[in-house]
Formats: structure tokens, C-alpha cells, sequence
């Protein structure tokens, strides 16, 4: 989402993960900067795309696999999304994998001669008590932890992290305090209504983490739910049909079919792929804000919920080919609480 070389100072990325001149370039001035370490997001395309040839990372992280980013410009079939996501673990000296993904056994044995570690169910660093702001793990990193991002996937998102930290160096004392304090602009950021109603703001932009999201809502909020959900244009097709099906099988939520980075294509045309693939009541309000606005009206309890899912503190909306002026999401939200 951002990028910083100094540790202070933070700008909008542009790419996931940046072009090869550029991220050199970036990582020279970090050091220039006196950096001593550095993070990265490295996607698929970067690999396919050879964004970071030649690099090898101290650690790398498989958090989990789903059908994405398939389509004409990006990964022809999901074998070949797969194949280049898992190409980190070739360029990493040691790796850390949730062992609660699909196609584990692949990783599995692909790592089996490396230094790595398991975390999730079926390993030693495993969550065995949880709630919406605390838990506690077992194995390395044994304790309990607070985490201000609530959802049993940023909980493991965290354990993920604290054994990326440990094997770095760091101690577990700040492995819990950095848990603990660390909030993500854009994930999970919860508003309050006047009516004591829910308003969640959250990047979830794919099947697999639009299901977690609404799972962890709805363990939350027993209420009326309404979800806001749209996908961006020319770039993973895939996700239409994903966020149709995913859909038919939550009929308790009201769902609005809104724009999400439309781009080249119509936003209308983009609202009607996805609700080809439902077989449930929906609404379609091409307008951002008055599908925000009119999400938040029809809320009445604080146990009523309105995910507004999708572009997370994207603070502008792609269309053709530009950033045209989009307050953000968390923005409007406040607007109209």
C-alpha cells in the first residue's frame, strides 16, 4: 500500500512490488538512509515480470493460495499463478508457511530440504485460545498477545510476522509489544454509528479474503448486515465470478453492487458480471458514496454491520487509465455515521 526508505516518511505504491530499476534504485536510497532491514510484499507478477531477479530474501512468507490474479494481462491458468507465487520459496534462505493453506503438501515438499517453519493448525505455533483483541500461541513464539486487528486471519497474519521478527533477531518481548501496536490503514478499521452500529472498512478484494471478512463480521454483529462490494476493471476477471458465488451462500446480507476501480470497462457492466453468478437479491448503485450512503442509512442497532469492502484507504478510484478524485472510503463512511 506504501512505501517508506527512511522509516519516517511514507509514499502511495504504485506497483505491489516495484519495477527492477525502481526497487534498486529504492533499496540503495533505504541504505543510503542507514536502513538496516527490509520488507517487502513480492507478488506473483513480480516473478513473472522478473521485478526481483537475483534477489534472495533472509526470509519468506507463504501466507495462503487462492484462484487470483487470472486473466489476459496477468496469469493465464491458476498452475501458473501458483507456480511463480511459489517461486519466493526457491529465493528465500529460510521461509515461514501457514499450514492451514490449500495445496500444502505442494510447499511442503518443496521446502523440505530449507530452514522453515509452520504455523496454523496442524503445527507447533498454533493459536489455542482466541478473541476478538487477545490470543495466545504455543510453540516459539509461546504467549499471549494483544492485536488491535480483529479476524483469526490477522491473528495468524501476526504469528506469521512474530516468526519473521524472531528469526531476525528480535526478542519475543517485542515481537509482542509490535503486535499490539500495529495498526494497517485500510484493514479492518472500524467506525461507530450514532446508533451504535458497525461500519467496517476493509482492502478484502478476492473471494478468500471477502469470506474471511464477512465471517469475522458476522461472528461479531448478529444484526442486519449490508455489504458493499465492487471489482476493478481490466484486471482479474476471475474475481466476478468468485464474489457471485461466494455471495449466494450469505442470503442473510443485503448486497450493493457498487464501482471499484472500473478503469476502461463500465462499472455497470462490471456490477452486472458479478450478479450474473447470483442467484440472490441485490442492488446495484454505481455511485460510491451514495452506495455508502445509503448502506449506512439502513442500519437501526449496534448489532447492525456495513462492510464496505474492497478499496480499503485507497483514497482515489482508477478510471480510465487515471486516478480521478475519490475521498476514500473511511472518509464518506465518517460523512454519513
Amino acid at each position: 500500500m506504501n512505501t517508506t526508505l527512511d522509516g519516517k516518511t511514507f509514499f502511495k505504491s504504485t506497483l505491489t512490488t516495484p519495477e527492477s530499476l525502481d526497487l534498486y534504485a529504492m533499496m540503495a536510497e533505504a541504505v543510503k538512509n542507514g536502513m538496516t532491514h527490509l520488507i517487502m510484499e513480492v507478488s506473483s507478477q513480480a516473478y513473472l515480470v522478473k521485478r526481483v531477479y537475483g534477489l534472495t530474501f533472509d526470509v519468506g512468507v507463504f501466507l495462503n493460495i487462492s484462484p487470483d490474479h487470472i486473466g489476459p494481462i496477468e496469469h493465464p491458468t491458476f498452475e501458473d499463478y501458483f507456480y511463480h507465487k511459489r517461486l519466493l520459496m526457491d529465493n528465500s534462505r529460510a521461509v515461514i508457511i501457514n499450514s492451514g493453506m490449500d495445496h500444502l503438501k505442494v510447499l511442503q515438499d518443496q521446502v523440505s530440504s530449507k530452514d522453515h517453519d509452520f504455523y496454523g493448525p496442524t503445527s507447533e505455533n498454533v493459536i489455542t485460545d482466541s478473541h476478538a483483541f487477545d490470543f495466545t500461541v504455543t510453540g516459539k513464539l509461546a504467549g499471549h498477545y494483544d492485536i488491535q486487528l480483529i479476524g483469526g486471519f490477522n491473528q495468524e497474519n501476526a504469528v506469521a510476522a512474530g516468526l519473521s521478527a524472531l528469526r531476525l533477531g528480535a526478542s519475543l518481548e517485542d515481537i509482542q509489544k509490535g503486535i499490539a501496536q500495529t495498526t494497517v490503514p485500510g484493514r479492518m478499521e472500524v467506525l461507530t454509528q450514532k446508533n451504535g452500529a458497525k461500519v467496517f472498512v476493509d482492502y478484502a478484494h478476492n473471494g478468500d479474503s471477502l469470506k474471511k471478512l464477512i465471517d469475522v463480521v458476522i461472528e461479531h454483529q448478529t444484526g442486519h448486515i449490508t455489504l458493499l462490494i465492487g471489482a476493478p476493471g481490466n484486471k482479474g476477471e476471475s474475481r466476478r465470478k468468485d464474489f457471485g458465488l461466494l455471495l449466494n451462500t450469505y442470503p442473510q446480507i443485503d448486497v450493493i453492487l457498487t464501482a471499484d476501480d472500473p478503469n476502461f470497462e463500465a462499472p455497470a457492466t462490471i456490477s452486472q458480471q458479478i450478479a450474473q453468478h447470483m442467484t440472490r437479491p441485490y442492488e446495484i448503485i454505481i455511485d460510491r458514496e451514495e452506495a455508502i450512503a445509503t448502506a449506512l442509512a439502513q442500519t437501526k442497532t449496534s448489532k447492525d454491520a456495513v462492510i464496505i469492502a474492497g478499496k480499503g484507504a485507497d483514497a482515489y478510484q482508477i478510471v480510465e487509465g487515471k486516478k480521478a478524485t475519490y475521498a476514500g472510503d473511511l472518509e464518506i463512511a465518517k460523512k454519513y455515521l
